[in-house]
């Protein structure tokens, strides 16, 4: 389907809130806005991905026939607890078509394709992994980082020529693959070493590293920390200044030790002692944190 075709099937009303939105002058920040309400900052991080969800043109060579892809492949390189899997569970979910897929549980096969025997008919058959679901569409990877170097070298062709080419058990087949890839990795170590180059802090082969086109580093900073309730989250004024001096506390202790601390303090600490302070109230029926 085509932007002719989608457009016809737009009622006055929607094409007229779509003529108002594309001479908005604050239109990219609304849609920022729109597309991750839940994260806040890293607005560059935002814009890029909206990028990747808006593409560019893809581009054949009249000559030989070479085709540029117009899709834009992201990787966000950054410490836990820094909403790279938030980030990438929110595109899945928005995007008309998307898969989303860790890659730290996915093989070769898996991500790309696999020739496969059918039970019934005793005959090779082709079995879509997640790029070839993903086609016209964003693949998110997650822990991409930890995925094995032979797998690694197995998208190649995927992430540049956005092609899959099978030679397995009498198959030879060559599948469309045209997707985006939105990935997620955490650096060695666990934490980002601005002392390094990004080359030494992520465990990515040369080859892949040059077939993405943004990279972002989110670095979880010891900053002041800004409280804030849920809507339903019935936690007392007392309480929430308790639970945010003592997370500050550990912060500030994790802050001054770094190089011997066997973790990171994160706010998916903050985070634990909302919950055990929720279950304690629950532990004695009250229907407050106090």
């Amino acid at each position: 389907m085509d932007h002719a075709d989608l457009w016809a099937q737009l009622s006055e009303s929607e094409k007229k809130i779509m003529r108002e939105m594309s001479e908005d002058k604050s239109i990219a920040e609304n849609l920022i806005n729109s597309l991750f309400p839940d994260v806040y900052g890293n607005d560059e991080v935002k814009l890029g991905v909206l990028l990747m969800l808006f593409g560019g043109v893809q581009k054949r060579s009249t000559a030989d026939g070479t085709t540029l892809r117009g899709d834009i492949n992201v990787c966000l390189i950054g410490d836990p607890s820094t909403a790279k899997s938030q980030i990438l569970k929110t595109v899945e979910h928005f995007s008309p078509r998307a898969v989303y897929t860790s890659g730290k549980a996915s093989s070769a096969a898996g991500l790309t394709a696999a020739v496969v025997k059918d039970e019934e008919s005793f005959e090779f058959v082709i079995e879509a992994g997640a790029l070839m679901l993903a086609d016209n569409g964003v693949c998110c990877i997650d822990e991409f980082d930890k995925m094995d170097l032979r797998d690694q070298v197995a998208i190649h062709e995927a992430m540049e020529q956005q092609t899959i080419s099978i030679t397995k058990a009498g198959v030879k087949a060559t599948l469309n693959a045209r997707a985006s890839i939105l990935a997620a990795a955490n650096p060695v170590g666990g934490r980002y070493d601005r002392s390094r180059p990004l080359k030494n802090n992520i465990q990515l082969s040369a080859p892949i590293m040059s077939r993405f086109d943004l990279f972002f580093v989110l670095v979880d900073e010891c900053n002041e920390v800004s409280f804030y309730f849920c809507l339903d989250l019935k936690i007392s004024d007392a309480a929430g200044m308790l639970l945010v001096s003592e997370y500050k506390r550990l912060r500030m202790s994790d802050s001054n030790n770094s190089a011997t601390s066997s973790w990171r303090i994160t706010v998916r600490q903050l985070e634990s002692l909302i919950r055990l302070s929720e279950a304690l109230a629950r532990l004695h029926c009250e229907s407050e944190v106090s």
